[in-house]
């Protein structure tokens, strides 16, 4: 049977955080900098979860978390530690659902739910760790915040590797976890929405014909409407009204918009979409 650890008061200038991981004065600065290597190069892409310098306190980043709105799915095998966590939620207004251990999240989970996972590492029948390997093979994004009485070096590592947003040894600290949370909830709602932005340009971009690709990719590259006439064998009246048409079938407001979607998404389209239209 696990120790059952609440959340602490808010801990002394002697614990540290570093990329997201906080722990005790039984860690030592090395083993710090390792789970830091390990997070900064599983994690580039994320600049608002950078490493940060030691002794940065969650209470001084309270401008950065976020109220999006999300479920929080607490995995542990040990209720009283599930109930600490969503008491903690509940008063800081988050809404949290508990699960006794892996299995009976993945039974009732629905990929299109918004959310974080809070997971214990250590559990029976199918530990943290490899439900997290699981998600990763299903498709499914939610970010993963890990909450263990036996965290160490090798687990951290793995996790991190593994694309585990924050990882996070009991007693942890209350303020800690709540910005955690919403950090978290912050990081899926974003990528909900770039999903959704990729979607709505992959939709529009199948409507273009052949000629109005050929056009949209020219003016994408920065070519002039006399330019693309000449390579199109078209008259620059012509380049205009294609010019027009890509404007309006996708659906943006100006070729700064156009340039950016473009340069994030075609590649994607492409790969996607079904035979040109003529």
């Amino acid at each position: 049977m696990k120790a059952v650890a609440l959340p602490t008061t808010p801990l002394g200038e002697a614990d540290i955080e570093t990329a997201g991981f906080v722990r005790s004065d039984t860690w030592t600065m090395n083993h710090t900098d390792e789970i830091s290597r390990v997070m900064l190069a599983s994690r580039h892409d994320k600049d608002d979860h950078a490493v940060r310098g030691p002794q940065l306190r969650c209470s001084a980043r309270k401008s950065s978390c976020s109220m999006n709105e999300g479920l929080v799915h607490i995995v542990d095998d040990e209720e009283p530690v599930r109930d600490s966590i969503a008491m903690l939620l509940r008063v800081a207004g988050i809404e949290s659902r508990q699960y006794e251990d892996a299995h009976a999240f993945l039974a009732t989970h629905r990929q299109s739910e918004p959310g974080c996972l809070i997971l214990d590492v250590r559990m029976p029948r199918m530990n943290g760790l490899e439900l997290q390997r699981e998600l990763k093979l299903r498709g499914w994004s939610l970010p993963v915040i890990f909450v263990t009485g036996h965290g160490d070096v090798p687990m951290a590592v793995e996790a991190m590797r593994a694309g585990a947003f924050s990882f996070l040894q009991k007693p942890f600290d209350s303020e800690e976890m709540i910005c955690r949370v919403r950090e978290a909830l912050d990081h899926e709602w974003e990528q909900r929405q770039g999903l959704e932005d990729r979607d709505r340009f992959v939709r529009n971009f199948e409507a273009l014909t052949r000629r109005e690709r050929d056009v949209a990719s020219r003016i994408v590259m920065g070519q002039a409407n006399k330019v693309i006439a000449m390579e199109l064998g078209l008259s620059e009246r012509t380049v205009e009204l294609y010019r027009a048409r890509v404007m309006h079938k996708m659906d943006v407001r100006g070729i700064a918009q156009l340039v950016q979607e473009w340069t994030l998404h075609a590649a994607f389209a492409l790969s996607q979409s079904g035979p040109e239209r003529a």
